[in-house]
């Protein structure tokens, strides 16, 4: 397996980010203008809060 140094990395991260900026500057205008947010889409109902608040995280 090759090695890749910390430096290549960020290299091609930086590559990466250039050649895919437009598409990525389009993504963010569209979910701005449709007033979208990260994450959860649809708000949840107090049943379903309630059934996941039963849960508990290990």
């Amino acid at each position: 397996m090759k090695t890749i140094k910390l430096s290549e990395l960020q290299q091609q991260i930086r590559k990466n980010q250039e050649t895919h900026q437009e598409a990525l500057t389009l993504h963010q205008q569209i979910l701005e203008e449709r007033g979208l947010k990260k994450g959860r889409v649809r708000p949840r109902d107090p049943e379903e809060q309630k059934i996941l608040d039963s849960f508990t995280r290990k």
